[in-house]
């Protein structure tokens, strides 16, 4: 029984051996098992500052989440009042407008009003792409004004 056990072992050492050595397999093998155990180096020296890394996202994601508790009440309080006081706000910046708009027309403001706008205008050009056509222009169709 030794005998076959040892022969039945032999030849499938022979077998896999035959098999790793064919096409060049062992040294093509060997030789990504360098590549991964450097990779693995590499990794192993950067893992200390990888973990101080992970303390600290901790610690700064620790303090956020407290804050964080800290505001939840006050805003749950306010939620109910956000959708009218949000109207309200835009109620405000129309007023404002119409005040600005106003104060416009008066004479001391007036010259004022036209050089911000011809510089918001350069400005305003000067910031869209060179390449952008107005929509006008693109789709084909006059305009009516």
């Amino acid at each position: 029984p030794f005998m076959e056990h040892a022969t039945a072992a032999s030849k499938s050492f022979v077998k896999m051996s035959a098999q790793v050595t064919k096409d060049q397999n062992l040294q093509t093998t060997m030789q990504n098992l360098a590549v991964v155990t450097q990779e693995m180096n590499n990794m192993l020296k950067a893992m200390p500052n990888m973990s101080k890394d992970m303390s600290e996202l901790v610690k700064h994601t620790s303090a956020i989440v407290s804050e964080l508790n800290k505001i939840m009440p006050a805003l749950g309080e306010l939620a109910p009042e956000m959708p009218k006081a949000t109207r309200r706000a835009l109620e405000a910046i129309d007023e404002a407008v119409v005040v600005l708009k106003a104060m416009q027309k008066s004479f001391l403001l007036s010259g004022s009003t036209k050089e911000v706008r011809e510089e918001e205008e350069k400005r305003r050009k000067a910031a869209e792409p060179a390449n952008r056509m107005p929509a006008s222009e693109g789709s084909g169709r006059e305009s009516r004004d």
